[in-house]
């Protein structure tokens, strides 16, 4: 029945008390016994009252965007139904060298021959996407290819393929271009824990902005696991790439990278310099996600340089920066010193020995430890305890988990988009990865 709501007046009584009356009848489907039809009314008028937006005054706190940027964001949020947690990033939410922030919060490449704006990109982790679906389907069925006529039932089918989540793209509303993608909650933190896709779990290794409609335990407990499992994991694996010394920049460049290494994308459909552009405009953003994850719990295998050339425990100066800063997110315009201070990029010297080497590596998930420990017993074996293992091993394992994710998603494209918008959609990246 949902498959056929096209044929209603979105504004129709008569058509959602069709669909109401069918679902209640469905006795023989358990999951839409479950339905809250209280939650099916709200989409027939202008706002959604089950959203509740931030006040004004903590959005810049939270955020690496702008207030006029959230509250495009939050217009965009009217039109769905409740999730249990959610982001949006992207060059159309923060900050990417290559394009301009308007008065309005729309972003603009600094290309004077390219008018298109980016796409603000939206993420919702939901508790049970066929449910979800469904609820969406009652006024946003334009969003879905052919396979929203087909029902939720389908479309969550497709969206269990692959890195299981399912994206809605090339949309617009009042003038936003947008796009949105839906993942069951439980998968979004087996992705963070377990990195079985590095599909979203890369995208939260770098500045992202938590959505207003986030329910609070969804927002805490996936704030605690991106940090405890996610960006932890993120730091070791670099880590374990970069030599010995090292800038913060290249430390945030080289997490950055992990998620694009094999992306499908990245091979003429995204711009070569995507990794550069997103870190260098967000230098304070990677400060407030790695410097408190260094400081809980890598503090013992890094020391910093400092200007004179010496060497210091990387906790003392982290800490100290946490409390002047706050993580790298607070203005101290008054101070010039400060100021001047937080322009400073911060040189590492990781403290490399075996047994931190060991140390470090069990740490990580088991589908990057495991063979990573096959290779230090080879070297055991061939009595090289000492030596470490080619970063280029650790590269390809984190290649072939993307490279699976990324194509598998490619692939979906063509459903969940359509043929004609999936077309659209890599001459949009395609133009877009020529211009910059």
């Amino acid at each position: 029945m949902i498959r056929n709501l096209s044929f209603f007046s979105k504004n129709s009584f008569y058509s959602k008390c069709l669909i109401e009356t069918h679902l209640k009848n469905s006795s023989n489907n358990s999951f839409f016994r479950d339905i809250n039809f209280n939650q099916l009314s709200y989409r027939y008028y202008k706002t959604n009252p089950n959203i509740k937006q931030q006040p004004k005054e903590n959005i810049q706190k939270s955020s690496n965007t702008t207030l006029e940027t959230q509250e495009r964001i939050n217009g965009l949020l009217k039109l769905f139904p409740p999730i249990k947690y959610g982001f949006a990033y992207g060059s159309g939410v923060i900050s990417q060298k290559g394009y301009n922030r308007n008065e309005d919060g729309s972003t603009t490449t600094e290309d004077p021959t390219k008018k298109e704006s980016p796409m603000i990109d939206l993420i919702f982790a939901v508790e049970n996407s066929t449910q979800w679906h469904s609820l969406n389907l009652v006024n946003n069925l334009s969003h879905y290819s052919f396979l929203g006529l087909m029902g939720a039932h389908i479309v969550s089918k497709v969206q269990f393929m692959g890195a299981k989540i399912y994206f809605n793209t090339l949309l617009e509303h009042n003038g936003i271009k947008f796009k949105y993608g839906v993942i069951e909650y439980k998968d979004l933190i087996d992705d963070l824990k377990n990195w079985r896709t590095l599909y979203l779990s890369g995208r939260m290794q770098k500045p992202i902005v938590n959505l207003p409609t986030s329910t609070n335990e969804g927002l805490k407990e996936i704030e605690e696991i991106n940090s405890k499992y996610n960006l932890k994991n993120a730091v070791i694996t670099s880590l374990l790439m970069l030599p010995e010394t090292f800038t913060e920049y290249d430390l945030y460049h080289t997490i950055s990278k992990l998620s694009y290494s094999g992306d499908i994308r990245m091979k003429g459909a995204e711009n070569p310099m995507k990794t550069h552009n997103i870190v260098i405009n967000n230098i304070d953003g990677f400060r407030s996600l790695y410097f408190p994850i260094i400081n809980d719990y890598l503090s013992e295998y890094l020391n910093v340089i400092l200007e004179n050339g010496d060497e210091v425990d990387s906790g003392l100066i982290l800490s100290k920066y946490l409390i002047n800063y706050g993580g790298g997110t607070k203005n101290n315009k008054k101070n010039n010193d400060k100021d001047d201070q937080r322009k400073i990029i911060i040189k590492f010297k990781s403290k490399q020995d075996p047994m931190n080497y060991l140390n470090l590596l069990m740490m990580l998930p088991d589908c990057i430890k495991s063979p990573m420990l096959k290779e230090v017993r080879n070297n055991m074996k061939l009595k090289r305890p000492d030596e470490k293992i080619d970063p280029t091993i650790l590269h390809n394992l984190i290649f072939v988990i993307v490279s699976k994710s990324s194509f598998t998603q490619t692939l979906k494209g063509a459903l969940t988009a359509g043929f004609s918008k999936s077309l659209n959609y890599m001459k949009l990246k395609l133009s877009s990865s020529k211009k910059k």
